[in-house]
């Protein structure tokens, strides 16, 4: 009878295992007329052998290089780190979560939005925004998105490997290049409204060229679909929360946090921290629940073990994460002064008082970016993707179908004063507007920052995400679940104000948060007066 061909090969093979350890299938004292020498030898082959042995059985660690591509909505940038890795038998790879340090962060480059953007313009041609486009035909250009992309990557590729170089010892970089390094390239809400194929296209190519890096310097860069690809605000948000919890060191199984019942089973409670993450283009709040909360139906939470996102090992831990575009620090400062502009109590005889802005302080009726020149004087930049409607604009055309389709959509476009029917400069524009003035009225601007942004009649448009996890607006987050958790504020324009109030003395430099301090610090820094000098413009603090 014949056998499959592998059948003797696993018989072979279980005959293997049988052997006796110790011998490999040969008992020395079973050899005669052999010399002292020779069993020597025997004896060091065995010993050599044995010791191999007990080295597969053990785990072993190692360093290995891990980098971050933060894809943002202004621009994209590495974070390389470095962390100790332990690979065990039958139990694979795994890293050690308080060894992972960030040893640097990479220059600043383009964004993915603008690389689809320049793509868009040459080759869906002008004003591709306010026009019907047939994105099938777009598929012959892919060649030429695939060289922007290239060109990204080359130069995403040259910082981090000269990171490496500078920042890794000689024998660092050997392990690092023998075990490769894992690349994660996320994008947020830069490109998350993008529409028909194209960002998933992009992110095809960038995921190639990662896995193809350029032989010369030695390193091993790979990724996959779930590394490199789009994610949703739920999930920047959740990952800004471990973070935050990581660093601060709340996850984990604190024995202090932890207590066995009668029954000899050990409960841990989480001592979780929320947070509130301000990006450029949205928004993320996420906080823990207490155990026992009860949320309303249309509320969904999250369990960050069912989501394999913490260990089981760790203490259950449920959260509500939601993202709101149009809650970035350049996507709001744009949405509110058109919505507050367009608004007959600010704007009189074509002028915009603006009660979040120093008093004296003017600029041109645009939300372009502003540059103060040395006279004091403003300069807004003209230049369309410098226009901080630009991304609201975009999406609020009649040639998306996210607007064409669904009513409600268009219906929340032109309640922000955005009529999807009327080209992209016109959407961008504030209406009978041709000068922001500042008021400085602190009470006035929160006022209005809470009827616009935070609680506004209507959900801010591109806000399905948020809408579909409960919450049509910040204000309903807080109103339909409560934690008691304490809240982190994170982002670098956000940190960067508090940072100003504390130069300028009007917050203790030990501030922690306290909310009536921020408050009357921000009053009295925003009643202050812009006034023109020779030497150029200072702002007048009070008591100064």
């Amino acid at each position: 009878m014949w056998l499959p061909v592998h059948v003797p090969l696993l018989l072979v093979f279980g005959v293997s295992l049988s052997l006796p350890h110790g011998s490999l299938g040969t008992d020395s004292s079973s050899l005669r007329g052999v010399d002292a020498d020779t069993e020597k030898r025997i004896n060091v082959g065995k010993t050599h052998l044995q010791t191999l042995r007990n080295l597969e059985t053990r785990c072993h660690d190692s360093l290995q290089a891990l980098v971050v591509i933060d894809a943002g909505s202004s621009s994209t940038r590495t974070n390389v780190f470095l962390a100790k890795t332990r690979s065990c038998p039958n139990r694979g790879r795994s890293i050690d979560p308080d060894s992972i340090r960030l040893i640097r962060e990479g220059k600043r480059f383009t964004g993915l939005r603008v690389v689809l953007e320049e793509w868009l313009d040459t080759y869906a041609g002008k004003d591709w925004e306010s026009r019907p486009v047939d994105a099938r035909l777009l598929f012959q250009y892919v060649p030429q998105m695939h060289e922007g992309a290239k060109k990204l990557m080359q130069l995403l590729e040259e910082d981090t490997v000269a990171i490496l170089d500078s920042q890794l010892n000689e024998e660092q970089k050997v392990q690092v290049k023998a075990l490769g390094i894992p690349v994660m390239l996320c994008s947020t809400a830069g490109v998350r409204d993008f529409h028909e194929w194209y960002r998933d296209a992009l992110f095809v190519l960038l995921r190639h060229l990662i896995n193809n890096p350029s032989p010369a310097h030695g390193y091993k860069f790979f990724t996959n679909p779930f590394w490199t690809r789009p994610i949703t605000g739920a999930e920047e948000g959740l990952f800004a929360f471990i973070t935050l919890n990581h660093l601060s060191r709340r996850l984990g199984e604190d024995p202090a946090r932890c207590m066995i019942d009668e029954y000899g089973v050990k409960h841990c409670r989480n001592d979780l921290a929320g947070v509130v993450e301000v990006g450029g283009a949205s928004a993320q709040i996420v906080f823990p629940l207490q155990e026992g909360t009860v949320l309303p139906s249309s509320v969904r939470a999250v369990n960050l073990q069912r989501e394999r996102l913490l260990p089981e090992r760790y203490p259950s831990a449920d959260v509500v994460s939601v993202s709101f575009m149009q809650l970035g620090m350049a996507s709001s400062a744009g949405l509110f002064l058109k919505e507050l502009c367009s608004n007959d109590e600010f704007l009189q005889g074509g002028i915009c008082s603006n009660p979040c802005l120093f008093k004296g302080f003017q600029q041109s009726c645009s939300a372009g970016e502003v540059e103060v020149r040395p006279d004091g004087s403003a300069s807004v930049n003209e230049d369309v993707r410098k226009n901080r409607l630009k991304p609201l604009a975009t999406y609020c055309s009649v040639h998306n179908p996210e607007i064409s389709f669904k009513v409600t959509n268009e219906m929340q476009c032109r309640e922000n004063s955005i009529d999807p029917t009327k080209p992209l400069a016109e959407r961008m524009k504030i209406e009978n507007c041709s000068i922001i003035e500042g008021t400085g009225n602190f009470d006035k601007c929160v006022s209005q920052v809470e009827s616009i942004l935070v609680a506004p009649k209507l959900p801010l448009p591109a806000n399905i995400e948020a809408a579909s996890s409960g919450f049509e607006s910040v204000d309903q987050v807080f109103r339909f679940a409560s934690s008691t958790a304490p809240m982190f504020i994170t982002g670098r324009e956000m940190l960067a104000s508090i940072d100003t109030l504390k130069d300028h003395r009007l917050l203790r430099s030990d501030f922690s948060g306290d909310v009536e301090e921020l408050a009357e610090a921000a009053r009295e820094f925003c009643s202050s007066e812009v006034i023109i000098r020779t030497d150029g413009p200072v702002i007048q603090l009070p008591n100064a």
